[in-house]
């Protein structure tokens, strides 16, 4: 971003191929400041080894169904 090869208050659809439009209001920065409107991908109940037995392609399939649970630059 310092450098200008990236605008963290851009989308993230723009950046990440295969996201909902539903998330078209969502940022780099709402991500990096965990105000994306997102619920929690990793409550504390879940443990460690589960995840890893995960592919990428699976974890995205994963995260791109989930649902915002408040708007963008919010916090629950």
């Amino acid at each position: 971003a310092e450098e200008g090869k990236l605008n963290i208050d851009g989308s993230v659809r723009k950046f990440v191929e295969g996201l909902p439009e539903s998330w078209e209001d969502m940022t780099i920065a709402h991500l990096l400041s965990h105000t994306s409107g997102l619920p929690a991908l990793f409550p504390e109940e879940e443990t460690w080894p589960p995840l890893l037995d995960n592919s990428t392609a699976r974890m995205f399939a994963s995260l791109v169904k989930l649902r915002q649970t408040a708007p963008p630059g919010t916090r629950e």
